[in-house]
């Protein structure tokens, strides 16, 4: 072997991890170069961080003029922070906060329960992760999950630490307190109690309630309500009693107890716990179910496999309990089951000795995605050979349209992400059976998850028009006026075009009496829901207007030349070009 391979396998043999976040980076890079924002929340976040920039507030945040105190300040100070930095909205500058968290909180899992472990063991928990359907999502999108994933993940780092008398005392009993601060201090309640109530469950269950005080003591509760205090009183003396009163009573306890928003079942996160945690779902949920119940004469459990044990558990049940429920806040306890799996098999056996229902529980989604992933090559392949059309009138699948144009457009990525997908759990699926260990199947699978995610990444400026507003944004001409019907969230198009739009909701007749009554907007609306008003349908008939991903512009009478708005800074995508309207989407 060349001498320089042979150095290249040693590095990476020594620094397994680093080979993973190497291969993520390249994988999830075309994505987070080229993609637009989704207006659900991350453009929410950029107006928002905006809007405090113009009122010069530090520690209080509206939207609109409306208080937004659903989240602490941490990650809009790093919103504003990019925006002073670059003088617009980086994208790919932000979707770091939520990367990088993602590399620590693998490395400090890997710290907690990878000792001992062979370098590709340890390189295939981190792919686990980082390939694991939230996570994929997440670590790209302008979101404050991962960050505090991150910060509770330190936390318990520095008690596991501290239980077993490792490293500086002084130094990791204030790391404790400083590390569950900034998880609430993030994202809210939810990054304290987690820690906290894994903490104590955990000495409970060891049958170590008397030092409870050594960990959670009068130290951390000082450190915390010193910390605390700081923070709302300076939110106080911003923003007054009622927004103080909004973000401690009313973001907390208006969620936890009928909720005044995402208000779910009990039973919400059985299988929510399932999708998020595609393609390892059913072994990871298995395993910790196994690890609850199962007893092994002469071993016990380590005081790792019993922490990851209750952070899970705890976890889980309290977010259950909890009325406003979505699936993104199981994002803490996925990192604890990923590596709870070798914990596991280190009390129980190794995977080569172990009963036939983790292999069943590994295959069937492997399995399964194999079987979907050579259906979407079928479909690709007959819309390319045979038309789009003919392809949604045979699985009558409208709403397809536009994402089919944009895959058979760029056939060569998509046939090439689809296909390796499909191989890549094909071949996860026989190894999950064959394999002597973990290794070869996880390694498969996540290559398979994240080759998809690069492949399609090289398509993310003309998928940006179906998810984002920049594009739609761009086309609006130079000094009109807009208005939007039937457009979800569309204030903070602001980001794009410097002010709101006049939003008209799901009423047209509005829309089109402002016209009659000498308005002359640049209307912005859902192309597949214009014919649900005949009114609008028969004004746009009478118009020039052009298509933009899924949505229909019709430009102001008054229309000059020129987009609006200072956009962000990205390369945008190719300028919609004026035709005729159809009822269909056109990319």
């Amino acid at each position: 072997m060349p001498k320089g391979k042979s150095s290249i396998a040693a590095f990476l043999g020594a620094h397994p991890l680093l080979g993973v976040f190497i291969l993520t980076t390249i994988c999830f890079l075309p994505t987070v170069l080229l993609r637009d924002v989704t207006p659900a929340n991350e453009l929410r976040y950029l107006s928002i961080a905006d809007e405090a920039i113009a009122n010069g507030s530090v520690f209080t945040f509206s939207n609109h003029g409306i208080p937004y105190a659903d989240k602490p300040p941490l990650y809009l100070w790093l919103v504003i922070l990019c925006r002073r930095l670059f003088g617009s909205h980086c994208i790919p500058f932000l979707c770091l906060f939520s990367y990088i968290p993602a590399i620590v909180t693998v490395t400090l899992m890997d710290r907690m329960a990878g000792r001992g472990r062979g370098p590709w063991e340890r390189a295939s928990l981190a792919l686990v992760l980082m390939s694991s359907a939230l996570f994929l999502v997440i670590d790209i999108f302008l979101r404050m999950d991962v960050l505090m994933v991150m910060f509770i993940v330190a936390a318990l780092y520095c008690f596991l630490r501290m239980y077993r008398e490792e490293g500086n005392m002084k130094v990791n009993s204030l790391l404790f307190p400083l590390f569950i601060f900034l998880a609430l201090f993030t994202k809210g309640p939810v990054g304290i109690l987690v820690p906290v109530v894994s903490v104590l469950l955990f000495l409970l269950v060891r049958g170590e309630g008397r030092r409870i005080g050594k960990f959670l003591g009068w130290k951390t509760w000082t450190v915390l309500a010193v910390l605390c205090a700081v923070w709302f009183s300076l939110t106080y003396a911003e923003g007054g009693k009622e927004y103080l009163d909004n973000l401690l009573f009313h973001q907390t306890m208006g969620r936890a107890v009928n909720s005044f928003a995402h208000d779910e079942p009990l039973l919400f996160y059985f299988p929510a716990i399932l999708y998020t945690t595609i393609p390892w779902s059913l072994l990871l949920a298995g395993t910790s179910l196994a690890s609850l119940f199962r007893k092994t004469p002469g071993s016990s459990r380590t005081p790792q496999e019993s922490l990851f044990l209750c952070v899970v558990i705890s976890t889980f049940v309290m977010l259950s309990l909890f009325s406003g429920k979505l699936p993104v806040y199981l994002a803490p306890i996925i990192p604890f089951m990923v590596w709870l799996l070798p914990l596991y098999l280190d009390r129980v056996g190794p995977w080569k000795e172990r009963g036939k229902w983790m292999r069943w529980f590994l295959f069937l989604p492997l399995a399964a995605l194999t079987l979907l992933g050579g259906w979407l090559c079928y479909v690709l392949i007959s819309a390319k050979t045979g038309g789009v059309d003919a392809v949604v009138a045979k699985y009558s699948v409208e709403s397809w349209r536009v994402y089919l144009e944009v895959f058979t457009g760029h056939f060569v990525p998509s046939i090439l992400g689809f296909g390796l997908f499909t191989v890549g759990m094909a071949v996860a699926s026989v190894t999950s059976f064959s394999s002597r260990s973990l290794t070869a199947p996880f390694v498969s699978g996540s290559s398979a998850m994240l080759l998809l995610v690069f492949f399609l990444g090289l398509e993310t400026l003309s998928l940006n028009p179906l998810f984002g507003y920049r594009d739609l944004c761009g086309a609006v001409p130079e000094g009109t006026e807009v208005a939007t019907v039937y457009i979800r969230r569309p204030e903070n198009m602001d980001v794009f075009l410097g002010k709101s739009p006049t939003d008209f909701a799901k009423n047209p007749e509005a829309f089109i009496q402002e016209e009659r009554n000498g308005k002359d907007y640049t209307l912005l609306t859902v192309t597949d829901k214009i014919p649900r008003s005949e009114a609008l349908q028969e004004f746009i008939s009478g118009r020039t207007s052009f298509t933009v991903g899924r949505y229909t512009v019709v430009p102001a009478l008054s229309a000059g030349q020129g987009p609006i708005g200072p956009g962000l800074e990205q390369t945008a995508g190719e300028d919609p070009v004026p035709q005729s309207h159809e009822p269909e989407n056109t990319q």
